[in-house]
């Protein structure tokens, strides 16, 4: 496939280039000591040009007190060691063109008066390290017209905020966001970065090793990261924030209200929001994220799985809608009143309801027979979904920890479709309705104590509660399934898993051991039926597991060689089968050439059961042209999953040069597929069991500042390339599906407000081929162009340009789209009046295509996509 050959030269070349780049450099490495000759950690190497005094790089030694770092060519360079508490040296050299690497020593004297913190000064920014925490002041990276907290953390060095609203550094997602060292909204990044004003931000903080309490921070070995945002002193002890409201075309309105009080005990916040121009406030990824199992607050390696709950389509929809409203609102409390209490709760409600018009073409495959329909779609849908979560920990004493929590998480889904569909000379009404309603409970309990200082223990007990009841109603004028005309199905899921963990840690010295014992109980019950009252339309299952488990790991997690080897094993006794044990190894490296130059290797090993929705008895209707059958997989069924990984991330704070790399490889050596069998006018679905299913993923960021034109660019480069099979008819049908992606955008650094610009290019290209000669593709291309700047302070604008173009095999669309915002400031800066457009040539619906290949089936869709609209908005601030 030239496709493939193509991008394997491509990330060719690419490497040779960055590998080209690295060789040209000079190597400085040595060991700093202290006045006994004993190794010195933490001591910060800067090497600096002789005729400007700028910081060409830096490094921080390691445990044994050895330090390394590549420098660009230059004549004539000092290098400055220095660490808290000592003498700071400073050795001068000059160098010949043809030497590459220097070996230096530095002896470091203890002084009476200790530095608190180094400052790293770059040019117009200043970055300060202190420990395990990275401060940016952020008015040296920003120029005024930034809105939100997303638009300051994209203008950090090695920052990215997601589409999904999460805060990526070098490619890693930050594992907690907080503000004033205070939680804020749980996992729900995007709330932060989407709603929090720009001009409250004053300090960003990167800190590694995070851990919730300090006094356990060095038994912790899960290198978690947090940002906190320190918020500017003049919004404190007030409230503040703002509400807006915005009228539009054809009746198209946003009212908005964030309100937020900080204080030094407690952080109170309210964000509403309610809208019909799309603008979402939880993504389909922060949705996942909040139905994370309650165990992974304090278990690294607990396993959230899509097939646990389904996914609510409103959330899949992005603009492929031809109507929205959406209301949201939020509650957030952080009170910490004492050294000992902490609490933090908060509560999420959120309300979805749209339309969609869809045309598809259906082509489904058996060895002998082709058949194609075209379905004209009339689709309706609601979402409600909460989120209550509330955590209190106490510090009994100095040494002993109690932490509670719950989360309650309700849900219903509603889904109304009409379907026009004709089959060659065959025109069949269809209408389809479901009502799905979940209820998810969890809590924990857990308590740490610390035996000395280098001993703890720990112990969790939980427990978990789901319950999902589904109604699903089918009419058609024609027979389906060669059995009616009228369907009426429910289905009930109900789950309680219960269980504890107890840990027991000791750190010598710079390697912490541990061991731990545990307990779960999981107990399943499911039910199906048909109104017919057909026997092969019912289900009632039952699963019991009891698992008993023993792990131990060893990890370091400082200097510059870390490492973490954990095995955990597993006895698994089971309702109607024999015992099952399992041994589940996980290994992984890290080298730290510098706080901000890091090289790892993983591998990880999972095994799981089967799911219940996986698990038949007897048949369920899942649509109306899709009949799930029984099966042979059983609750003992054991599926793995095995993956290898590396990933490589650099960042020069000083010159704005961030880069990350990273590429993993997964394989399933036992994995669920479909047999899918064309009967009539439906399709038969079984599960079954394969070997070939494997996942090869690469990513690759680079960014850097080009200072004569005051300016960054970034590129991403990414490629999945994922290799199964399925069934059709029972012949299997191996498959590659590939995607890659690229982007590349080059924006301004300006200083000035008057103008600055986001220009680039990306695209997206998914294709899949069969072995049986079936193939698809559907590629994306987008040419943006964003402008914004103010005059004085009083006006700023705001044009978000791209052209898009949107093709497959069969159907090509394309359009422009242009965004506006002017905003008027009032002479006191608390009234803001703006003039809006959000797609504003398109007033009229476009359309969006997408292609799916999957089990024995081809499908097309033309889908209507949200139209734009014109207005006008009035914001008022509480200053």
């Amino acid at each position: 496939m030239g496709f493939s050959k193509n991008k394997n030269k491509f990330f060719i070349f690419l490497s040779f280039l960055f590998c080209y780049n690295f060789h040209s450099q000079i190597k400085i490495f040595g060991n700093v000591l202290n006045q006994n000759q004993n190794p010195l950690e933490g001591a910060i190497v800067q090497v600096k040009n002789n005729s400007d005094k700028s910081v060409l790089a830096y490094a921080r030694s390691d445990e044994k007190g050895f330090f390394q770092l590549d420098v660009p060519f230059v004549s004539s360079y000092y290098v400055e060691c220095n660490r808290l508490g000592f003498e700071t040296d400073i050795q001068e050299f000059s160098l010949k063109e043809n030497e590459k690497k220097e070996n230096l020593n530095f002896s470091l004297s203890e002084k009476v008066k200790t530095i608190d913190e180094v400052k790293i000064l770059g040019q117009s920014s200043v970055i300060k390290q202190k420990g395990d925490t990275l401060s940016y002041n952020v008015k040296g990276f920003i120029n005024g017209n930034e809105k939100n907290l997303k638009d300051v953390l994209n203008k950090l060095p090695g920052f990215e905020v997601r589409d999904d609203g999460k805060i990526a550094i070098g490619g890693k997602t930050v594992d907690k966001l907080l503000i004033d060292g205070k939680e804020f909204f749980g996992d729900n990044q995007q709330i932060a970065t989407e709603n929090l004003a720009a001009a409250m931000v004053g300090n960003v903080d990167v800190i590694n090793n995070y851990t919730n309490n300090s006094n356990i921070k060095e038994f912790d070995s899960s290198n978690k990261t947090a940002v906190n945002i320190s918020v500017k002193e003049e919004y404190k002890g007030k409230i503040t924030g703002d509400v807006s409201l915005t009228s539009a075309y054809e009746n198209r309105y946003k009212a908005g209200a964030n309100l937020f009080r900080f204080d030094k005990k407690a952080n109170i916040s309210f964000i509403g929001n309610s809208n019909n121009t799309n603008q979402e406030s939880i993504t389909f990824e922060q949705y996942f994220n909040m139905k994370k199992s309650i165990q992974s607050d304090f278990v690294s390696d607990s396993r959230t799985d899509y097939n646990n709950f389904s996914i609510p389509k409103s959330l899949l929809s992005d603009d492929r809608v031809s109507k929205k409203n959406l209301n949201f609102g939020a509650f957030n409390l952080s009170y910490v009143p004492d050294t000992k209490l902490k609490i933090n709760a908060y509560t999420i409600l959120n309300n979805n309801f749209q339309n969609r018009n869809i045309l598809e073409t259906n082509t489904f495959f058996n060895p002998h027979l082709h058949i194609t329909n075209q379905n004209k779609i009339f689709q309706k849908e609601n979402l409600f979904f909460s989120q209550t979560k509330l955590s209190a920990e106490y510090q009994l004493n100095e040494k002993k920890l109690l932490n509670y929590s719950f989360s309650f998480d309700p849900s219903i889904t509603k889904q109304n479709k009409t379907i026009l569909q004709t089959q060659n000379t065959s025109i069949n009404h269809i209408s389809e309705s479901e009502n799905e309603q979940k209820i998810d409970f969890g809590q924990q309990l857990s308590f740490a104590n610390r035996l000395s200082s280098n001993k703890l223990f720990s112990i969790y007990a939980y427990q978990e509660l789901k319950n999902q009841k589904n109604k699903y109603d089918l009419y058609s004028d024609l027979s389906l399934f060669d059995l009616s005309n009228v369907f009426l199905q429910t289905q009930n899921f109900k789950q309680n898993e219960i269980g504890f963990l107890s840990k027991f840690i000791i750190k010598p010295k710079n390697i912490i051991y541990s061991v731990g014992l545990g307990y779960a109980y999981t107990g399943q019950d499911y039910q199906s039926n048909l109104d017919a009252n057909v026997n092969t339309f019912i289900n009632d299952l039952s699963i019991e597991r009891n698992r008993f488990s023993f792990d131990a790991e060893i990890s370091k997690k400082r200097g510059f060689f870390q490492f973490s080897i954990y095995n955990r094993f597993s006895y698994i006794r089971l309702q109607n089968s024999n015992p099952k044990r399992l041994l589940l190894p996980s290994i992984q490296a890290k080298f730290e050439f510098s706080p901000t130059s890091l090289l790892s290797f993983y591998y990880k090993e999972m095994n799981y059961f089967a799911q219940q929705n996986q698990i038949f008895e007897s048949k369920v209707i899942d649509n109306y042209y899709t009949i799930k059958e029984d099966n042979q997989i059983r609750e003992n069924q054991l599926l793995n999953d095995n993956k290898l990984g590396a990933n490589y991330l650099y960042i020069d704070l000083l010159s704005g040069t961030a880069l990350f790399a990273d590429i993993n490889f997964s394989n399933k050596k036992q994995s669920l597929t479909s047999n899918s069998t064309l009967i009539n006018n439906y399709t038969a679905v079984k599960n079954v069991l394969t070997d070939v299913n494997s996942t090869l993923a690469s990513n690759i960021s680079f960014e850097r500042r080009i200072k004569f034109i005051k300016s960054r660019i970034k590129t991403t480069f990414v490629y999945t390339n994922l290799k199964g099979q399925n069934f059709i008819s029972g012949v299997g049908n191996e498959f590659s599906s590939e995607f890659f992606s690229s982007k590349f955008s080059l924006y301004s650094k300006f200083k000035n407000k008057i103008f600055n610009y986001n220009l680039g290019y990306e695209t997206q290209v998914n294709r899949t081929e069969f072995e049986n000669n079936l193939s698809t593709k559907l590629e994306t291309k987008k040419l943006f162009a964003n402008f914004d700047g103010s005059f004085k302070d009083d006006i700023r604008y705001y044009f978000n340009n791209s052209y898009i173009w949107n093709k497959s095999e069969n159907n090509t669309r394309h359009f422009l789209k242009i965004d506006l915002e002017i905003v008027f400031i009032s002479l006191k800066k608390n009234w803001e009046f703006s003039l809006i457009g959000n797609d504003i040539l398109n007033f009229n619906e476009t359309q969006i295509i997408d292609n799916r290949l999957q089990d024995n089936f081809l499908r097309e869709r033309i889908t209507d996509r949200l139209s734009g609209f014109l207005g006008v908005g009035i914001k008022y601030k509480l200053l």
